[in-house]
């Protein structure tokens, strides 16, 4: 893929189609465990979670779409570090 284009988590966006782009924050409800096969561990881990909060990117689109990643899905420094390039 050429540097017109860029790749967050699953979706691929024209940087050209970029109204602008984010920080936010959401609950920390442990979703980047609920597929976890290993219940026992799940419930331990649950008890040591620190962090009440998850940082999100959004990206919002000239097209009026809005995405939403979190900071178990991409590295978001990364991303935004290739957005403003």
């Amino acid at each position: 893929m050429n540097n017109k284009f860029i790749r967050i988590g699953n979706v691929d966006l024209k940087k050209s189609n970029i109204k602008a782009f984010g920080l936010t924050s959401k609950p920390d409800t442990g979703q980047a465990f609920k597929n976890s096969k290993n219940k026992g561990f799940l419930i331990r881990l649950k008890n040591f979670i620190i962090a009440d909060e998850v940082r999100c990117l959004f990206v919002k689109t000239f097209q009026g779409e809005t995405y939403t990643f979190d900071e178990y899905e991409i590295d978001i420094d990364h991303i935004i570090f290739l957005l403003r390039n």
